[in-house]
Protein backbone atom coordinates (compact mmCIF):
# COMPACT_ATOMS: atom_id res chain seq x y z
CA UNK A 1 0.00 0.00 0.00
CA UNK A 2 1.21 3.53 -0.81
CA UNK A 3 -0.64 5.30 2.02
CA UNK A 4 -2.30 7.61 -0.56
CA UNK A 5 -5.89 7.84 -1.84
CA UNK A 6 -7.36 8.74 -5.22
CA UNK A 7 -10.86 9.67 -6.43
CA UNK A 8 -13.06 7.31 -8.40
CA UNK A 9 -16.66 7.89 -9.58
CA UNK A 10 -18.78 4.75 -9.16
CA UNK A 11 -21.62 3.57 -11.37
CA UNK A 12 -24.31 5.13 -9.13
CA UNK A 13 -22.65 8.55 -9.35
CA UNK A 14 -21.04 8.44 -5.93
CA UNK A 15 -17.47 9.72 -5.89
CA UNK A 16 -15.21 8.06 -3.32
CA UNK A 17 -11.59 7.98 -2.33
CA UNK A 18 -9.86 4.63 -2.49
CA UNK A 19 -6.44 3.62 -1.16
CA UNK A 20 -3.75 2.96 -3.74
CA UNK A 21 -1.21 0.19 -3.89
CA UNK A 22 1.70 -0.81 -6.10
CA UNK A 23 1.06 -4.23 -7.62
CA UNK A 24 3.05 -6.53 -9.85
CA UNK A 25 1.15 -7.99 -12.83
CA UNK A 26 2.14 -10.99 -14.89
CA UNK A 27 -0.48 -11.70 -17.58
CA UNK A 28 -0.52 -12.32 -21.34
CA UNK A 29 -1.67 -8.71 -21.77
CA UNK A 30 0.82 -6.88 -19.58
CA UNK A 31 3.79 -7.64 -17.38
CA UNK A 32 5.13 -5.08 -14.96
CA UNK A 33 4.44 -2.91 -11.90
CA UNK A 34 1.48 -0.50 -11.79
CA UNK A 35 -0.45 1.62 -9.33
CA UNK A 36 -3.94 0.30 -8.52
CA UNK A 37 -7.09 1.44 -6.71
CA UNK A 38 -8.13 -0.97 -3.96
CA UNK A 39 -11.91 -1.46 -3.63
CA UNK A 40 -14.09 -3.69 -1.51
CA UNK A 41 -16.21 -6.23 -3.43
CA UNK A 42 -15.22 -5.11 -6.96
CA UNK A 43 -17.06 -6.46 -9.99
CA UNK A 44 -13.78 -7.70 -11.47
CA UNK A 45 -10.79 -8.99 -9.53
CA UNK A 46 -8.37 -6.96 -11.65
CA UNK A 47 -8.78 -4.39 -14.40
CA UNK A 48 -5.60 -3.28 -16.16
CA UNK A 49 -5.67 0.03 -17.99
CA UNK A 50 -3.74 3.21 -18.79
CA UNK A 51 -0.57 1.16 -18.86
CA UNK A 52 2.21 1.99 -21.24
CA UNK A 53 3.27 -0.82 -23.57
CA UNK A 54 -0.24 -2.31 -23.53
CA UNK A 55 -1.66 -3.10 -26.96
CA UNK A 56 -3.74 -0.37 -28.55
CA UNK A 57 -7.31 -0.71 -29.85
CA UNK A 58 -6.30 -0.08 -33.45
CA UNK A 59 -3.46 -2.58 -33.17
CA UNK A 60 -5.65 -5.43 -32.00
CA UNK A 61 -8.88 -4.66 -33.89
CA UNK A 62 -7.76 -6.25 -37.16
CA UNK A 63 -6.96 -9.45 -35.32
CA UNK A 64 -10.38 -9.21 -33.68
CA UNK A 65 -12.17 -9.34 -37.03
CA UNK A 66 -9.96 -11.89 -38.78
CA UNK A 67 -9.42 -14.20 -35.86
CA UNK A 68 -12.86 -13.52 -34.30
CA UNK A 69 -11.46 -12.43 -30.98
CA UNK A 70 -13.04 -9.70 -28.87
CA UNK A 71 -11.50 -6.59 -27.33
CA UNK A 72 -12.51 -5.00 -24.10
CA UNK A 73 -12.32 -1.21 -24.30
CA UNK A 74 -12.17 0.93 -21.17
CA UNK A 75 -11.87 4.66 -21.78
CA UNK A 76 -11.57 5.95 -18.23
CA UNK A 77 -8.34 7.84 -17.65
CA UNK A 78 -6.33 7.67 -14.44
CA UNK A 79 -2.68 8.48 -13.92
CA UNK A 80 -0.50 5.39 -13.88
CA UNK A 81 3.25 5.67 -13.78
CA UNK A 82 2.98 9.33 -14.83
CA UNK A 83 1.10 8.63 -18.10
CA UNK A 84 -2.53 9.10 -19.11
CA UNK A 85 -3.92 6.82 -21.78
CA UNK A 86 -7.24 5.07 -22.53
CA UNK A 87 -7.56 1.65 -20.94
CA UNK A 88 -7.24 -1.04 -23.58
CA UNK A 89 -7.25 -4.71 -22.68
CA UNK A 90 -7.19 -7.31 -25.47
CA UNK A 91 -8.80 -10.63 -24.63
CA UNK A 92 -8.31 -13.77 -26.67
CA UNK A 93 -11.02 -16.37 -27.19
CA UNK A 94 -10.87 -19.77 -25.58
CA UNK A 95 -11.23 -22.89 -27.69
CA UNK A 96 -14.88 -23.46 -26.94
CA UNK A 97 -15.97 -20.07 -25.73
CA UNK A 98 -16.36 -16.74 -27.45
CA UNK A 99 -16.61 -13.56 -25.42
CA UNK A 100 -19.30 -11.21 -26.69
CA UNK A 101 -18.97 -8.24 -24.38
CA UNK A 102 -17.34 -4.92 -25.24
CA UNK A 103 -16.70 -2.94 -22.05
CA UNK A 104 -16.75 0.66 -23.18
CA UNK A 105 -17.02 2.48 -19.90
CA UNK A 106 -15.36 2.99 -16.56
CA UNK A 107 -16.38 1.10 -13.43
CA UNK A 108 -17.25 -2.10 -15.36
CA UNK A 109 -20.28 -0.62 -17.07
CA UNK A 110 -20.80 -2.98 -19.99
CA UNK A 111 -21.96 -2.94 -23.58
CA UNK A 112 -23.22 -6.47 -24.18
CA UNK A 113 -23.59 -7.92 -27.67
CA UNK A 114 -26.08 -10.77 -27.98
CA UNK A 115 -24.18 -13.99 -28.75
CA UNK A 116 -27.12 -15.18 -30.88
CA UNK A 117 -26.24 -12.60 -33.54
CA UNK A 118 -24.22 -13.82 -36.51
CA UNK A 119 -20.50 -13.06 -36.63
CA UNK A 120 -21.11 -10.47 -39.35
CA UNK A 121 -23.79 -8.72 -37.28
CA UNK A 122 -21.58 -8.70 -34.19
CA UNK A 123 -18.75 -7.15 -36.22
CA UNK A 124 -21.12 -4.44 -37.49
CA UNK A 125 -22.10 -3.60 -33.92
CA UNK A 126 -18.44 -3.40 -32.83
CA UNK A 127 -17.64 -1.08 -35.72
CA UNK A 128 -20.55 1.17 -34.72
CA UNK A 129 -19.44 1.17 -31.08
CA UNK A 130 -15.92 2.11 -32.08
CA UNK A 131 -17.25 4.93 -34.28
CA UNK A 132 -19.26 6.43 -31.40
CA UNK A 133 -17.10 5.27 -28.49
CA UNK A 134 -16.88 8.79 -27.03
CA UNK A 135 -20.53 8.65 -25.91
CA UNK A 136 -19.96 5.52 -23.80
CA UNK A 137 -18.65 6.96 -20.55
CA UNK A 138 -19.45 6.85 -16.84
CA UNK A 139 -18.63 10.56 -16.51
CA UNK A 140 -21.91 12.42 -17.22
CA UNK A 141 -21.86 15.31 -19.68
CA UNK A 142 -24.20 18.27 -19.24
CA UNK A 143 -26.98 18.49 -21.82
CA UNK A 144 -27.93 21.67 -23.67
CA UNK A 145 -31.48 20.48 -24.33
CA UNK A 146 -32.99 21.59 -21.04
CA UNK A 147 -32.38 23.13 -17.61
CA UNK A 148 -34.03 22.15 -14.36
CA UNK A 149 -36.13 24.97 -12.95
CA UNK A 150 -37.56 25.21 -9.43
CA UNK A 151 -40.68 27.32 -8.84
CA UNK A 152 -41.87 27.96 -5.29
CA UNK A 153 -45.30 28.88 -3.97
CA UNK A 154 -43.87 31.37 -1.45
CA UNK A 155 -41.00 33.84 -1.42
CA UNK A 156 -39.97 33.31 2.20
CA UNK A 157 -36.81 31.17 2.22
CA UNK A 158 -37.00 27.74 3.82
CA UNK A 159 -34.21 27.08 6.28
CA UNK A 160 -33.35 24.12 8.49
CA UNK A 161 -30.56 23.63 10.98
CA UNK A 162 -27.86 21.12 10.21
CA UNK A 163 -28.49 17.70 11.70
CA UNK A 164 -25.84 16.61 14.22
CA UNK A 165 -23.23 14.37 12.62
CA UNK A 166 -21.54 11.74 14.81
CA UNK A 167 -17.85 12.46 15.12
CA UNK A 168 -16.81 9.18 13.51
CA UNK A 169 -19.06 9.97 10.52
CA UNK A 170 -17.76 13.48 9.93
CA UNK A 171 -14.86 12.22 7.82
CA UNK A 172 -17.33 10.56 5.44
CA UNK A 173 -19.21 13.83 4.98
CA UNK A 174 -16.00 15.85 4.51
CA UNK A 175 -14.69 13.44 1.88
CA UNK A 176 -18.00 13.54 0.01
CA UNK A 177 -18.02 17.36 0.02
CA UNK A 178 -14.43 17.44 -1.24
CA UNK A 179 -15.22 14.96 -3.99
CA UNK A 180 -18.37 16.78 -5.18
CA UNK A 181 -16.48 20.07 -5.25
CA UNK A 182 -13.69 18.50 -7.26
CA UNK A 183 -16.02 17.11 -9.96
CA UNK A 184 -17.95 20.42 -9.97
CA UNK A 185 -21.30 18.98 -8.99
CA UNK A 186 -21.61 21.50 -6.13
CA UNK A 187 -20.23 24.95 -5.36
CA UNK A 188 -20.22 27.33 -2.40
CA UNK A 189 -23.40 29.27 -1.72
CA UNK A 190 -24.47 32.46 0.03
CA UNK A 191 -28.20 31.89 -0.38
CA UNK A 192 -30.77 32.34 2.43
CA UNK A 193 -31.94 28.75 1.90
CA UNK A 194 -30.60 25.76 3.82
CA UNK A 195 -31.52 22.06 3.80
CA UNK A 196 -29.80 19.54 6.09
CA UNK A 197 -27.56 16.63 5.13
CA UNK A 198 -28.38 13.06 6.13
CA UNK A 199 -26.35 9.85 5.97
CA UNK A 200 -28.09 6.88 4.36
CA UNK A 201 -26.68 3.45 5.11
CA UNK A 202 -26.45 1.24 2.04
CA UNK A 203 -26.73 -2.53 1.81
CA UNK A 204 -22.96 -2.92 1.74
CA UNK A 205 -22.75 -1.07 5.11
CA UNK A 206 -21.19 2.02 3.53
CA UNK A 207 -22.90 5.40 3.68
CA UNK A 208 -24.33 7.74 1.06
CA UNK A 209 -24.51 11.45 1.84
CA UNK A 210 -27.92 12.89 0.88
CA UNK A 211 -29.74 16.20 1.22
CA UNK A 212 -33.15 16.30 2.91
CA UNK A 213 -35.20 18.65 0.71
CA UNK A 214 -38.46 17.72 2.44
CA UNK A 215 -39.31 21.25 3.60
CA UNK A 216 -38.42 22.80 0.24
CA UNK A 217 -40.43 20.19 -1.65
CA UNK A 218 -43.52 21.19 0.34
CA UNK A 219 -43.51 24.64 -1.28
CA UNK A 220 -42.36 23.56 -4.76
CA UNK A 221 -44.81 23.88 -7.66
CA UNK A 222 -45.45 20.37 -8.94
CA UNK A 223 -44.45 19.63 -12.54
CA UNK A 224 -47.18 17.50 -14.20
CA UNK A 225 -44.97 16.27 -17.07
CA UNK A 226 -46.09 12.62 -17.43
CA UNK A 227 -43.87 9.56 -17.48
CA UNK A 228 -44.21 7.20 -20.42
CA UNK A 229 -46.45 4.29 -19.49
CA UNK A 230 -45.46 0.67 -20.26
CA UNK A 231 -49.05 0.18 -21.46
CA UNK A 232 -48.36 2.73 -24.20
CA UNK A 233 -44.98 1.24 -25.15
CA UNK A 234 -45.81 -2.48 -25.42
CA UNK A 235 -48.35 -2.21 -28.29
CA UNK A 236 -45.76 -0.37 -30.41
CA UNK A 237 -43.35 -3.28 -30.09
CA UNK A 238 -45.70 -5.66 -31.91
CA UNK A 239 -43.97 -7.36 -34.85
CA UNK A 240 -40.46 -6.33 -33.78
CA UNK A 241 -37.78 -9.02 -33.69
CA UNK A 242 -34.62 -7.11 -32.77
CA UNK A 243 -34.22 -4.97 -29.65
CA UNK A 244 -31.51 -2.80 -28.09
CA UNK A 245 -31.76 -1.16 -24.69
CA UNK A 246 -29.73 1.79 -23.39
CA UNK A 247 -29.33 3.13 -19.89
CA UNK A 248 -28.25 6.75 -19.43
CA UNK A 249 -25.35 7.10 -17.03
CA UNK A 250 -26.13 9.26 -13.97
CA UNK A 251 -28.74 11.07 -15.99
CA UNK A 252 -29.74 13.60 -13.33
CA UNK A 253 -26.14 14.83 -13.08
CA UNK A 254 -26.34 15.61 -16.79
CA UNK A 255 -29.15 18.18 -16.43
CA UNK A 256 -27.94 21.65 -15.36
CA UNK A 257 -29.79 23.75 -12.82
CA UNK A 258 -31.25 27.03 -14.04
CA UNK A 259 -29.06 29.80 -12.62
CA UNK A 260 -31.99 31.39 -10.76
CA UNK A 261 -32.87 28.02 -9.16
CA UNK A 262 -29.43 27.04 -7.87
CA UNK A 263 -29.89 28.87 -4.55
CA UNK A 264 -32.89 26.68 -3.72
CA UNK A 265 -30.61 23.61 -3.65
CA UNK A 266 -28.41 25.10 -0.91
CA UNK A 267 -27.59 22.72 1.91
CA UNK A 268 -25.83 23.28 5.20
CA UNK A 269 -22.88 21.25 6.45
CA UNK A 270 -19.91 21.69 8.77
CA UNK A 271 -18.11 23.52 5.95
CA UNK A 272 -20.87 26.12 5.57
CA UNK A 273 -23.38 26.49 2.74
CA UNK A 274 -23.10 24.65 -0.60
CA UNK A 275 -25.43 24.46 -3.59
CA UNK A 276 -25.84 22.10 -6.53
CA UNK A 277 -24.94 23.02 -10.10
CA UNK A 278 -26.74 19.94 -11.48
CA UNK A 279 -29.58 18.32 -9.60
CA UNK A 280 -33.32 17.60 -9.50
CA UNK A 281 -35.27 17.43 -6.23
CA UNK A 282 -39.01 16.74 -6.29
CA UNK A 283 -39.55 17.40 -10.02
CA UNK A 284 -36.38 15.71 -11.23
CA UNK A 285 -38.28 12.87 -12.89
CA UNK A 286 -40.54 15.28 -14.80
CA UNK A 287 -37.59 17.32 -16.07
CA UNK A 288 -35.79 14.15 -17.13
CA UNK A 289 -38.82 12.85 -19.04
CA UNK A 290 -39.17 16.20 -20.81
CA UNK A 291 -35.49 16.14 -21.78
CA UNK A 292 -35.78 12.59 -23.15
CA UNK A 293 -38.83 13.50 -25.22
CA UNK A 294 -36.90 16.37 -26.78
CA UNK A 295 -33.94 14.10 -27.43
CA UNK A 296 -36.05 11.48 -29.23
CA UNK A 297 -38.35 13.92 -31.04
CA UNK A 298 -38.40 12.98 -34.72
CA UNK A 299 -36.78 9.59 -34.15
CA UNK A 300 -38.47 6.34 -35.11
CA UNK A 301 -38.60 2.99 -33.30
CA UNK A 302 -37.14 4.45 -30.11
CA UNK A 303 -39.07 4.59 -26.82
CA UNK A 304 -38.02 5.90 -23.41
CA UNK A 305 -38.94 4.83 -19.91
CA UNK A 306 -37.34 6.73 -17.01
CA UNK A 307 -33.61 6.69 -17.90
CA UNK A 308 -33.81 3.77 -20.33
CA UNK A 309 -34.25 3.91 -24.10
CA UNK A 310 -35.44 0.92 -26.14
CA UNK A 311 -34.79 0.51 -29.86
CA UNK A 312 -36.89 -2.03 -31.77
CA UNK A 313 -37.17 -3.08 -35.43
CA UNK A 314 -38.33 -5.97 -37.58
CA UNK A 315 -35.06 -6.42 -39.48
CA UNK A 316 -31.31 -5.95 -38.97
CA UNK A 317 -30.59 -3.21 -41.54
CA UNK A 318 -33.31 -0.99 -40.08
CA UNK A 319 -31.98 -1.65 -36.61
CA UNK A 320 -28.51 -0.43 -37.52
CA UNK A 321 -30.11 2.71 -38.96
CA UNK A 322 -31.95 3.58 -35.75
CA UNK A 323 -28.85 2.89 -33.64
CA UNK A 324 -26.79 5.28 -35.76
CA UNK A 325 -29.59 7.87 -35.55
CA UNK A 326 -29.74 7.52 -31.77
CA UNK A 327 -25.96 7.70 -31.28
Amino acid sequence: MTGNHELCMLIDGVVKRFPTAIVKIYTPYYKGTVKALCMENPVQELIVGNVSRAKGVEECYEAEVTEQSDVIYDKHEDEVEGETQPKQVPVENGENEKMTEVESVVSNKEVVINPDLSSKQQDEVRLLLREYKEIFSDVPKVTNLIEHTVELTQIEPRRCKAYPTPYKMQEIVDMEIDDLLEVEVIERSEAPYASPLILEKKRDNTYRVCVNFKELNKVTVFDPEPMMSPDDIFPRLAGSKIYSSFDFCKGYYGIPMQEESKDYTTFVCSRGLMRFKVYGMVNSGSTYNRMTRKLLDGSHNLESYVDDVLGYTENWSKHMEILRDFF
